[in-house]
């Protein structure tokens, strides 16, 4: 795998470095006593999940901003690549697709599947041409 733009991937220890920082800035000052006037008040009989996950979140956020920064870099596989020295034309063909087809005139296929066949060995033939497709019944769709 290699990236596009690799300098972008030097931005990964700043975002290590935040992501890590405000943890580091909290070990320093002391944490405040009993915030609440009654113990009552810090019992929890259930916990929701919302109140589970919430200690993963700020994690979760540097996590994407570190996928965000590794994709700004654009991975990519490379791949061999293959010089053709061919011409094509453009070919445009138009398939009937009405009722009409649905006729066994080509046991054991009907019109349509019949036409497919043979568009699907046409286009197994032309390598190097563009070939587009225009379906009609009673209006065409392109």
């Amino acid at each position: 795998m290699s990236f596009a733009t690799p300098w972008v991937l030097a931005l990964l220890p700043v975002v290590l470095a935040l992501a890590l920082y405000p943890r580091f800035a909290r070990e320093r000052t002391k944490p405040a006593g009993m915030r609440y006037s009654d113990n009552i008040l810090t019992q929890v009989e259930g916990r929701s999940v919302r109140l589970t996950l919430r200690p993963f979140l700020p994690a979760l956020r540097w996590i994407a901003v570190a996928l965000v920064v590794v994709s700004a870099a654009r991975p990519q596989l490379s791949e061999a690549r293959e010089i053709i020295s061919g011409e094509g034309v453009d070919i445009s063909l138009a398939l009937d697709i009405s009722g009409s087809m649905g006729a066994l005139d080509f046991e054991p296929q009907n019109r349509l599947e019949a036409a497919t066949d043979v568009i699907a060995d046409f286009i197994d033939q032309r390598k190097y041409d563009r070939i587009g497709l225009v379906v009609f019944a009673s209006e065409a769709f392109i």
